[in-house]
């Protein structure tokens, strides 16, 4: 098999075991795609409710995202954390992260955002900070990435640790 192959069947395994009871695994799984042709970049993220819900202080929100009727302030609470805790940078430029939709089942969430058109060429530096959930749960956290960003990368997986640095890359 595969090592993308079972690192998705890990993943997979890992939510659905901790979407049948509160899971001890602190994670999130976040997917950055490249299109060449339409140049632009889409980025999605899946997080554990309970866990997410945790970053707000709110009582209430976990209940709407497991409802999925987040109000338009909730939207924004997202939208403003992770502007502050998922950025990402091409030539040192920070690219605009606005939430526009997502999903939930069980306990997890899937964010998506809404594209961002840049081309990008042989030779730009990729940086990405990827903190979400850090503060609250620190070094049990871990944030998986996935990046596809054809020609330059194919699909490469690595995780966001608390005592790591951003993920710098020259395509």
């Amino acid at each position: 098999m595969k090592k993308t192959h079972l690192v998705i069947v890990l993943f997979c395994t890992l939510f659905v075991f901790s979407s049948l009871t509160k899971h001890p695994v602190k994670l999130t799984s976040s997917e950055l795609k490249y299109d060449p042709k339409a140049a632009s970049l889409q980025i999605e993220c899946k997080v554990f409710i309970d866990d997410f819900a945790i970053a707000f202080l709110s009582p209430t929100i976990e209940a709407r995202m497991n409802l999925s009727t987040l109000t338009e302030e909730d939207k924004k609470l997202i939208e403003d954390y992770f502007g502050k805790k998922f950025k990402v940078f091409v030539n040192g430029i920070q690219l605009p992260i606005k939430f526009n939709t997502y999903k939930s089942k069980d306990n997890v969430m899937t964010l998506q955002f809404s594209k961002i058109d840049i081309a990008l060429n042989k030779g730009d530096r990729i940086l990405i900070e990827n903190e979400l959930l850090f503060d609250e749960f620190e070094f049990l956290q871990s944030n998986w990435m996935t990046l596809r960003f054809p020609p330059f990368i194919s699909n490469y997986n690595f995780a966001s640790k608390l005592d790591k640095s951003p993920y710098s890359r020259t395509l």
